[in-house]
């Protein structure tokens, strides 16, 4: 089984970290020998943890990435294109899957199922009036299923007094239907996020390969510790830098994000 560098670095800095906090704290409270034994059974227990931890974040970070991409790309398809590309594009779908299929009204009805859909994405919400012309449009024993993006609690708590009736689904829920049956709908729009401003200094201070600096600091502010008065700021200054270099090598962002 492969490893990569960056897990095995991961784990190793994980476990050094570890091991110089635990002996910081504990050769206040125990003899040189015995700090030293538990730092280092701690270090190697933080290392082997890490490793566990980080094997599965790895497995599954780059599927999720790409589920997470593939959403907003779909979202992003549907409420650029006009209700009627909608419409016929769920239409051929459904008729791709047997199913017979009829559009009216910006509602497509299934021929041999008591069941109808209406589909509003777009950058306006789903409404109650838009629930109750819907439900206004079913044949006697349809039951009704609400395609959008999302729903406000007030809609759909509207939506669920109709006895059973009335669905609404989500646009995860679609995009859940849509990966299964291979049938995403293609790219034609295309746009890039801006990053915030706001958050920008902030998320700087949270990428993995500051955990370097956080390290250089914390031992600094340790060596300091021996040479100045105050030996408790330095001594707590360190170990805050050492806990700050220890998540952000874990649990940091990864460089590619930037």
């Amino acid at each position: 089984m492969k490893f990569s560098l960056s897990l095995i670095i991961d784990c190793a800095f994980s476990a050094f970290i570890t091991f110089l906090l635990s002996l910081i704290i504990f050769n206040y409270f125990a003899e040189k020998s015995v700090a030293v034994t538990l730092s280092v059974t701690l270090g190697l227990i933080a290392g082997l943890f890490s490793f566990k931890i980080l094997r599965k974040k790895q497995a599954s970070k780059e599927l999720k990435k790409e589920e997470r991409q593939e959403l907003e790309n779909m979202l992003t398809q549907f409420n650029f294109s006009s209700d009627t590309e909608t419409l016929d594009f769920f239409a051929k779908l459904f008729s791709s899957k047997g199913y017979l299929v009829e559009k009216k009204r910006s509602v497509i009805y299934f021929k041999n199922e008591n069941a109808a859909i209406f589909i509003k994405f777009g950058f306006l919400d789903v409404t109650k009036s838009d629930v109750v012309k819907f439900f206004n449009l079913l044949r006697k024993n349809d039951k009704g299923y609400i395609i959008s993006e999302n729903f406000s609690l007030d809609v759909s708590s509207f939506i669920s007094r109709f006895d059973n009736r009335l669905f609404a689904i989500d646009g995860q829920e679609i995009y859940r239907y849509l990966k299964k049956n291979d049938a995403l709908p293609e790219t034609k729009y295309s746009f890039f996020k801006e990053p915030q401003k706001g958050f920008k200094l902030l998320k700087n201070l949270l990428y993995k390969d500051k955990a370097k600096n956080y390290l250089v600091f914390g031992l600094v502010f340790l060596l300091m510790s021996y040479f100045f008065p105050f030996k408790v700021y330095y001594v707590v200054s360190g170990i805050l830098f050492l806990l700050a270099a220890l998540v952000t090598r874990l649990f940091g962002l990864s460089p590619e994000k930037k």
